[in-house]
């Protein structure tokens, strides 16, 4: 066999990879991270920093769709249409349409058919989601301004980590005096959007029950003892999830925290039987009891200071 037919039936393998039914999310991420460190391979150096570099371009081509709302105008109409329908569709220049089109094709976010014909992919009918869009605009409402004064952060600072969480390089990107989450607190719009991309994360993954047996919390604590606080559990989706799988038993054993500001935006659709609690996890634990703790991915550090004011 010579090493030409050995290549493409390598290809062939990769090609059908894409439509591979994975038995779990493990076993999906490691199949792409593997693909991922072959391409890395493949490619040559100057061609992946152009690549890199190549990245903010897509990412503003996304947003454009997102402000336009190019991707939920698509998936409610033809899956194959023109740049010019497209461009009609979204009340948009059909020269600007089309270039962003091209552009987004070469990132396989959308395919062109034909020239200037594009089709509609899985991916780019995600976009239509409202979590989605939410995390694309996240990162243009605080990541990439955050990012994007980094270097001048750092010079300015002596090349030093940050310490306090007050004067971050998000805080100085922003000229704000406080925390990402105080920053959300006085921005909706950011809170929004952050909400959005979490529900959003969550959605596409198992739940958390997956990993940790319900049972451990129902069945084996006292009655008189909240079950469960989710330390800033935003809006309450995960303990909802615990809820529903055993309403009587978790009824009015559930404590959601977080800042007021969230708190009061969760209570809107919150279930009864979940007790909201404003709580600053950097300060004194309030809920001392045989209660499990629930917290977010924070990094390890973080976790480690949240847990200390619990025990």
């Amino acid at each position: 066999m010579s090493q030409q037919t050995d290549l493409s039936l390598l290809l062939n393998t990769l090609e059908q990879l894409g439509n591979y039914e994975f038995k779990d999310d493990a076993e999906q991420q490691h199949a792409e991270r593997a693909v991922r460190k072959v391409a890395d391979k493949l490619q040559k150096p100057y061609d992946r920093i152009l690549e890199m570099c190549g990245g903010t371009s897509k990412d503003a081509a996304l947003k454009f769709g997102v402000d336009v709302d190019l991707w939920r105008k698509w998936k409610d109409g033809k899956r194959v249409q023109t740049g010019d329908e497209l461009a009609q569709l979204t009340e948009s220049d059909p020269s600007l349409m089309n270039g962003l089109l091209k552009h987004l094709a070469t990132w396989n976010i959308v395919e062109e058919v034909e020239p200037s014909t594009y089709c509609r992919t899985n991916f780019s009918d995600h976009l239509a989601r409202d979590e989605f869009a939410g995390c694309i605009n996240l990162q243009f409402e605080g990541f990439i301004p955050a990012f994007h004064k980094l270097p001048e952060y750092f010079r300015r600072h002596g090349y030093t980590r940050a310490t306090d969480s007050k004067k971050s390089p998000f805080a100085y990107a922003m000229d704000f005096d406080g925390t990402f989450w105080d920053y959300c607190g006085v921005n909706p719009k950011l809170n929004e959007c952050f909400i959005l991309t979490m529900s959003g994360y969550n959605a596409d993954r198992g739940t958390w029950l997956d990993a940790y047996p319900p049972g451990r919390i129902v069945d084996h604590l006292e009655e008189d003892y909240p079950l469960l606080v989710d330390v800033g559990g935003s809006s309450g989706h995960d303990v909802e999830k615990l809820r529903q799988l055993a309403p009587e038993k978790t009824n009015k054993r559930l404590v959601l925290q977080d800042q007021d500001f969230v708190i009061e935006k969760a209570l809107g659709n919150l279930n009864s039987g979940i007790t909201a609690m404003v709580h600053d996890f950097w300060t004194e634990q309030p809920v001392k009891r045989k209660s499990e703790l629930f917290s977010h991915p924070f990094c390890a550090v973080v976790c480690c200071l949240i847990v200390n004011h619990v025990f």
